[in-house]
């Protein structure tokens, strides 16, 4: 009875969809070899606009998630579906992508610990979306009202072609290709692609499958980013736009399938409810400047200013940026003018029919960047604007573009549409290789960002990173002494200053830094930081509160653990029961973040030590242990207790304060955290 009753409900769905006017087929298509050869020079060409972004290099967020072993278990992939994707690398972000996460473990099963193995599997997901592209503007075109003429086919194929190489090789990718974290954009943009393609194409001769299959695709699209989430109202809007051969009440009733799509929505939003603990955060927005919170009409105003800018950048990506935190709401008046003439153009391609096809590009370049807007994101976890953003949007361009090219095909000829993308590809083409270059390294992308925002603190800072990680402490000295001045507010600036001066001997100038830094936002690492250079010369009392107010700076229940941990390693290494607390803090880093490498190095040393201890032996010849003695001339010197100024290096002094303690035997230098 039940089957029945299943089957009756099929029925009638499958008997009510049938109601919308069919697409009727092409007339005819081009030969299969003419398709094959036509699909092999497309993927040529996106390969060719990013065949240099393959880079045997981590570069920025790619060093944090890079993993650094192969072992993953059921419990590892479970929980990139019940926890913050951050948590796997010791953070706490609000952002849910498992999909993401899931390509990093079978990139890792593959390649192992070969980043360009990483980058190539950006580089092929390019060309597959490159060809997704394709797929939907042929079948966009291939439909009435588009569809026409003799040689209807060849135009389509020809148009859709040539707006996909657009797509292929537009240097504002370059953000999404080059960078291993931001695949979650490129895999966003394949899953909801792929449902609009298979959807228009399919939707009214085979709608029970097609909506199935779409279904399953558009969720395995939003574990991969949320941007996906705009899929059924970008099938909407291109119904709506672009099936002018329909009225207005069957392109409606259209629609109402779509909803189906609101299954995978709903289970995708309770994973993410469980795994978050809310679905959005914001209500605890932080303004770019001044630290206050945004209210709606700043999040609106810096909104308006952003979707400008990113239609600015499907026109002309410059300048390069990486990062934008310095991005705020300027020339609303302008923006207010773009908005303005984008809706007079929808609606007028709405009203007459005519321009419907830049009608339907607008429309979905501003549907996809909408979730990207500060209208849903957290200033604390992402930024206003950003070229990644744009990469779904950018299909909304191509889309466009085709519809031009089949005009142009149509009365100037193959030769004009041909030249023009020709010409685009030309400009476009080498801006992408020089991107491409830009990515090489952290340097080279962070001077490039510091060149076009030298006065943006997250440009500096980064850059600092970029100069320390790669030894060169003078230049990071540089960059601080010429802008700290004016971004003392910026505490990940300030930490990073602070590791240089400390490198550097400048003891007096790391302390300050320091210190100013533990009194923002971002106070645990300063803290820690600070207090391993108390340790370091003997300032235990000093040392011990500094570590103190690290772990209780702490959030994240696995860092609490670590930094418990490395108090006892600093302080109290040559404590038998003090190490065995150290060796227990650990393990629970550890259940709780299996892939923590520091913790693992430290536990490993920990158990050593403890060896070492248990037996009496501190390993090679060392002071004695309960001897204290005084620095000698060449070793750095510790701040002196209220003006910390390194002492005259002919006057060697143990270090003042507090008690001084010698350095534990054996135990391992630790570098301060950057920011």
């Amino acid at each position: 009875m039940y089957v029945k009753y299943l089957a009756d409900l099929l029925g009638w769905i499958a008997a009510d969809w049938r109601i919308m006017a069919p697409m009727p087929e092409p007339r005819r298509d081009l030969p299969s070899w003419r398709r094959g050869l036509a699909i092999a020079g497309l993927a040529a060409i996106a390969f060719a606009a990013y065949c240099n972004a393959a880079h045997d290099t981590l570069v920025f967020d790619d060093a944090i998630f890079f993993p650094g072993d192969t072992s993953y278990t059921a419990n590892d992939v479970a929980e990139f579906f019940t926890k913050d994707t951050w948590v796997q690398v010791g953070g706490v972000s609000g952002v849910y992508r498992p999909g993401l996460l899931l390509t990093f473990a079978a990139d890792q099963v593959i390649y192992g610990n070969n980043p360009a193995g990483f980058h190539a599997t950006n580089i092929v997901l390019h060309v597959a979306a490159t060809l997704l592209v394709l797929g939907l503007l042929l079948s966009v075109l291939q439909r009435p009202p588009a569809f026409g003429g003799a040689d209807g086919a060849r135009s389509a194929w020809l148009a859709a072609w040539l707006a996909a190489a657009v797509f292929a090789v537009h240097p504002i990718h370059t953000d999404a290709v080059d960078s291993i974290f931001n695949r979650s954009e490129i895999l966003s943009a394949i899953g909801t692609v792929g449902v609009l393609w298979l959807l228009w194409a399919r939707r009214e001769r085979r709608p029970i499958l097609a909506y199935g299959v779409a279904a399953a695709i558009y969720f395995a699209a939003l574990l991969c980013k949320e941007s996906a989430a705009t899929a059924p109202l970008l099938l909407a809007a291109m119904i709506v736009t672009l099936r002018t051969d329909l009225g207005w009440r069957a392109r409606l009733k259209s629609l109402a399938p779509i909803a189906v799509l609101l299954v995978p929505l709903g289970l995708y939003l309770l994973l993410r409810l469980r795994a978050l603990g809310s679905l959005t955060d914001v209500p605890v927005i932080e303004a770019e400047t001044g630290g206050g919170p945004l209210g709606f009409s700043d999040r609106l105003a810096v909104t308006a200013a952003s979707v400008r800018d990113s239609l600015r950048m499907l026109v002309w990506p410059f300048p390069f940026r990486a990062t934008y935190k310095d991005y705020a709401a300027t020339d609303l008046a302008l923006a207010v003018l773009v908005h303005a003439a984008s809706a007079a153009l929808l609606a007028f391609g709405l009203w007459k029919g005519r321009l419907r096809a830049a009608a339907a590009g607008l429309a979905f370049v501003y549907i996809a960047v909408l979730p990207s807007t500060r209208l849903f994101t957290n200033a604390e976890i992402s930024m206003a604007i950003a070229e990644r953003y744009v990469y779904l949007p950018s299909v909304g361009l191509s889309l466009a573009i085709a519809f031009g090219l089949l005009w142009l095909r149509r009365s100037r000829g193959t030769l004009v549409p041909a030249a023009v993308v020709g010409a685009i590809a030309l400009v476009c083409v080498p801006v992408c290789w020089n991107r491409n270059g830009d990515w090489s390294s952290n340097i080279a992308l962070f001077e490039a960002e510091y060149e076009v925002a030298p006065n943006d603190s997250d440009a500096i800072r980064l850059l600092a990173n970029a100069y320390y990680d790669a030894g060169r402490n003078e230049d990071v000295a540089a960059l601080c002494d010429k802008h700290l001045s004016a971004h003392r507010d910026n505490p990940q600036l300030l930490v990073n200053c602070g590791v240089a001066f400390a490198a550097l001997r400048r003891f007096n100038d790391a302390e300050v830094a320091y210190l100013e830094a533990g009194k923002t936002t971002v106070r645990a690492v300063p803290h820690s930081n600070l207090a391993t250079l108390y340790a370091k010369f003997g300032h235990r009392k000093r040392a011990e509160e500094q570590f103190r107010q690290a772990i209780e700076e702490e959030i994240v229940p696995a860092q609490k653990h670590y930094r418990r941990a490395q108090m006892i390693l600093m302080l109290d290494a040559n404590d038998a029961a003090k190490l065995r607390e150290a060796i227990s803090e650990l393990e629970q880093v550890i259940a709780l973040k299996p892939r923590m490498g520091r913790a693992k190095a430290d536990l490993e040393f920990a158990k050593r030590k403890l060896e070492e201890v248990t037996n009496g032996s501190c390993g090679q010849p060392q002071p004695a242990c309960d001897q204290p003695q005084p620095p000698a001339c060449d070793q750095p010197q510790p701040p002196a207790c209220d003006q910390p100024q390194p002492p005259a290096c002919d006057q060697p002094q143990p270090p003042a304060c507090d008690q001084p303690q010698p350095p534990a035997c054996g135990e391992p230098q630790r570098s301060c955290e950057q920011q």
